[in-house]
């Protein structure tokens, strides 16, 4: 069975990144969503991890403002990115989406870097952890 204490997340991530620009409309936001099946979206400034779009406030947001408003940026809908680095154990990568109640968690390449390079899944992590 992989040890999650040491075994590193960069060894299992998805490294197929969805991914919006900090500069994308709320628009360009749900058109995204709906063709990705994800529930949250890394924003990226030049490559650089900002912050995240969730689905819910893309849904909320498109149900109370008229459709001439989606033209607007999703800046004002980022939340905090919350994140794992990619040297990170699995361990702490799932200890990080239980604290946050997380589905995907972005990866990047580090704290200094903040690069984000890939996302990882809960069912990626509990696959890791049931050893399959």
């Amino acid at each position: 069975m992989p040890n999650i204490n040491t075994r590193k997340i960069s060894e299992i991530m998805d490294r197929k990144l969805v991914a919006i620009s900090n500069t994308t409309t709320i628009r360009s936001a749900l058109n995204l969503v709906k063709t990705s099946n994800v529930g949250i979206i890394p924003v990226l400034a030049n490559g650089r991890l900002v912050g995240m779009v969730d689905e819910t406030e893309l849904l909320l947001f498109a149900a109370s403002h008229k459709e001439e408003d989606h033209s607007v940026g999703v800046d004002r809908l980022i939340k905090s990115p919350i994140f794992v680095e990619q040297n990170d154990t699995i361990a702490t990568a799932i200890k990080t989406a239980l604290d946050h109640d997380m589905q995907r968690l972005p990866v990047v390449d580090s704290l200094a870097g903040m690069r984000c390079v890939g996302l990882i899944s809960t069912t990626e992590l509990l696959k890791e952890a049931a050893g399959k």
